[in-house]
């Protein structure tokens, strides 16, 4: 697996192992799924929305014309395949507009809709409750509203349902904002006395982050404003830009830390613009990202949970639409823009994905075409991925592994329909078995590892080790043991008196990379035969670690090792009826008393001592006991 994807040749070392240029972080390609046709074909499709769940699930939602009005349909995205539509609403509905999907990675997902009731729009929500079954919608928006012109959708990792709404009270328009939580009446609230085309991010612990436009009577800026669970919007803030600013775009980091991008007029020219955002709700300095003399339209941004960046745009040079983004580290400004698509067509909405190492995505609809432009690492060209036919809305999310789901609409007359696509960039999530337990009283053993992967099938795993001797404070270079195996467990053999510490990597059907797996350690104990000692008796006994024990029934009788390096230690004795006491000894201090008094055991692992970090010292295992009780020892570990 490894040298087919990054190139690297093998060297054969000690153990028959492979030593090879080991990559912490994946790498590799990616592939496209595609879902097809998810809502069956009838009426042309009005709105669509998409959010990514667990990996490799989603949830899409669609409004669809019916008799009488219109429905909200679902379907629901397993492992990228797509189930059969379902409604969310329980009755035909009239004027649904405005539609949101919202979701978390436990699985929580809610649908948000703006819908005329009596005359009257109104926000309304319902809840995923499983089975196949939403439940019935509650309304967000108060009774004083008089219209609703726009609204933006999130959920944290509690599964509460945030919504900023652009809404209209008679002469004014105020950013309105709800808090649904499960169980729980909405929470209605103000954000802004004034504003148009909010926009809404989330972090997990329910902290938002809203970017608005304000008409500033006549001189048009953004504002940010930021709320924390259980407290109120703080006051709304302004990025200081001194020409028309439009079109917000929010993110936040997990931290609290903002980024606005917008629309912001420079000398006739509309430029991408950035801002921070404090964790106290304070817009920074206007930063901007896009080329000079060049104009542009329809700035997106994403945002991760450690703050890096990306933001994607359309723009036309007189003669054709290209697709640009640039991305910004947490604690820098934005790099400068690169072109994803160079002749985009017709002007292309864009939605973009980043990670914090060098996987990029760029979604887009120009030409009437759903398309994934990325690359999965620092040295991958861009890439396209062709997706499905887009004559209307489209919407993308990603999931936490970074896999981009995407879904759009395909005008065919009365056999209209919403298609899907997966991206697939991740690589499978592997580790080693739980069977290896901290002490393996053997030199060979299997090694065993699960591998999952969530829209592609797993390929084949390699089995990495590193490894540390007795006497060594440090280990080894990770070196491939077990190369491109495609299933376990794995036969590994090993030496007396070693730590051995064991990761795993897979690639996937897509010739994605995953992650190195967190390691999983196990120790063979030194026999008793390594440690030094007189008037023992060293004898070949069947059934005891390496078949070897050394026996006394003598006071005082001591067994040796010098030149330990530990960060743990357990003894390996037999236990009798009548067994003795011994005393361990660390630099000739006692840290342990050990009675080998019981029921008759075999191969029994004592612990002696765990200490903060890795030790060098002497071992001392002293009987204490009176003469003539039977001590019978089998080995010691030695750990790190």
């Amino acid at each position: 697996m490894r040298t087919k994807v990054l190139g690297i040749a093998a060297a054969a070392v000690a153990a028959s192992s492979l030593t090879l240029g080991l990559h912490a972080a994946p790498a590799g390609a990616a592939a496209g799924i595609d879902g097809g046709n998810i809502s069956l074909v009838g009426a042309l499709p009005t709105e669509v929305d998409v959010t990514a769940t667990a990996p490799g699930n989603a949830v899409a939602v669609w409004v669809k014309p019916v008799v009488g009005g219109e429905r909200i349909y679902a379907s629901h995205a397993v492992r990228g395949s797509w189930g059969l539509p379902i409604n969310v609403i329980h009755s035909v509905a009239t004027a649904v507009e405005n539609l949101h999907v919202v979701g978390n990675e436990k699985g929580d997902v809610a649908a948000v809709w703006t819908q005329t009731i009596n005359g009257e729009e109104r926000v309304r929500s319902a809840r995923y409750v499983g089975g196949g079954q939403w439940d019935g919608p509650a309304t967000l928006s108060a009774s004083d509203t008089t219209g609703i012109n726009d609204t933006a959708a999130a959920m944290d990792a509690s599964g509460r349902v945030h919504v900023v709404i652009e809404a209209e009270v008679d002469s004014a328009d105020p950013v309105r904002s709800a808090l649904w939580a499960k169980e729980a009446a909405p929470v209605l609230g103000e954000v802004s006395g004034r504003g148009t085309d909010p926009s809404l991010d989330v972090a997990p612990d329910g902290t938002a982050l809203v970017g608005f436009h304000d008409s500033n009577f006549g001189s048009p800026e953004v504002e940010v404003s930021r709320r924390t669970p259980g407290t109120d919007w703080t006051d709304p803030d302004p990025v200081l830009w001194p020409d028309d600013a439009r079109a917000p775009q929010v993110g936040i980091a997990d931290n609290g830390t903002g980024t606005i991008v917008f629309r912001g007029t420079e000398g006739g020219i509309d430029r991408v613009v950035s801002a921070k955002v404090t964790a106290a709700g304070l817009a920074g300095g206007p930063d901007i990202v896009s080329a000079p003399g060049i104009d542009t339209s329809r700035p997106s941004l994403d945002v991760t949970a450690a703050g890096t960046a990306i933001a994607s745009w359309s723009q036309f040079d007189g003669s054709n639409y290209s697709v640009l983004a640039a991305t910004r580290p947490a604690t820098s400004d934005f790099g400068n823009p690169v072109v994803y698509e160079a002749d985009a067509g017709t002007s292309p909405f864009t939605i973009p994905f980043t990670s914090d190492g060098s996987r990029r995505v760029v979604v887009h609809d120009g030409s009437n075409q759903l398309t994934f432009r990325y690359r999965t690492s620092a040295i991958q060209p861009l890439t396209t991925y062709a997706g499905g036919i887009s004559e209307g809305e489209i919407a993308a999310d990603a999931d936490g592994q970074g896999n981009v789901v995407a879904v759009s609409i395909v005008d065919n007359g009365g056999a209209s329909y919403v298609q899907a696509d997966y991206l697939d960039v991740s690589g499978p999530v592997s580790a080693p078995s739980t069977a290896i337990k901290a002490q393996t009283l053997s030199t060979s053993f299997p090694v065993g590892w699960t591998a999952t992967d969530a829209l592609s099938q797993v390929e084949s795993t390699d089995v990495i080790v590193s490894t540390s001797a007795w006497n060594q404070a440090g280990f080894t270079d990770p070196a491939v043991v077990g190369n491109n195996l495609a299933n376990g467990p794995f036969d590994f053999t090993g030496a007396l008196g070693r730590t051995y510490c064991f990761e795993t990597q897979s690639i996937d059907s897509a010739d994605n990379l995953g992650s190195r797996s967190a390691q999983r350690c196990t120790t063979v104990p030194l026999d008793d035969k390594q440690l030094a000692g007189s008037g023992w008796t060293r004898a070949a006994k069947a059934g005891h670690f390496q078949g070897t024990l050394a026996s006394t029934t003598t006071k005082g009788r001591q067994l040796v090792r010098s030149g330990v390096k530990a960060r743990r230690l357990a003894l390996v004795a037999t236990t009798v009826a009548n067994g003795g006491t011994v005393q361990v000894l660390w630099n000739n201090k006692v840290i342990k008393t050990i009675s080998l008094k019981g029921k008759t055991t075999k191969k029994k692992l004592i612990p002696i001592a765990t200490f903060q970090g890795v030790r060098s010292g002497t071992v001392k295992i002293r009987v204490t006991s009176p003469t003539g009780r039977p001590v019978h020892i089998d080995g010691l570990v030695v750990a790190k």
